[in-house]
């Protein structure tokens, strides 16, 4: 399912909110704490979501909720797109412009793979994954070029 499909942008879907700017991650960790960081990130004004295959993903509608199997991404049953663990040239090679979301995660290294993916990605949205405000700051930058 492309970006456009999961948002409505599309002819028959028009009007539906846009992508969330942010995902915020509420499946790296054990059920009680993903729960925790799921509310908070909802209470704090956050309207989209990564959950882990077996949260149950309550979708009020006005959250986009992608479910995480493995490092592929779902919106309901469709595949959305896919997490991307960047470790070296070949791993950033491999990231595909499927049209879907791409959510990036690096190891040290942050600005150089963000921006030759967005020169080399047309249809698919990139995310990256961060952990520190910095490093979202950082993100937020290039990903705005």
């Amino acid at each position: 399912m492309s970006p456009e499909e999961m948002t409505g942008a599309g002819a028959e879907g028009a009007g539906a909110p846009p992508l969330p700017r942010v995902f915020v991650r509420a499946d790296t960790l054990d059920a009680k704490q993903n729960e925790a960081i799921k509310e908070a990130a909802l209470s704090a004004g956050f309207t989209g979501l990564i959950t882990s295959s077996d949260a149950a993903a309550k979708n009020p509608g006005r959250f986009t909720i992608l479910t995480r199997t493995g490092d592929r991404l779902f919106s309901g049953d469709s595949p959305a797109g896919q997490i991307y663990h960047i470790t070296s040239k070949e791993s950033l090679d491999a990231v595909e412009d499927n049209g879907g979301i791409a959510v990036i995660e690096t190891t040290g290294w942050r600005v150089l793979p963000l921006e030759n993916l967005i020169s080399r990605l047309q249809k698919t949205k990139i995310y990256a994954a961060v952990n520190t405000p910095e490093e979202a700051a950082l993100a937020a930058e290039i990903l705005e070029k």
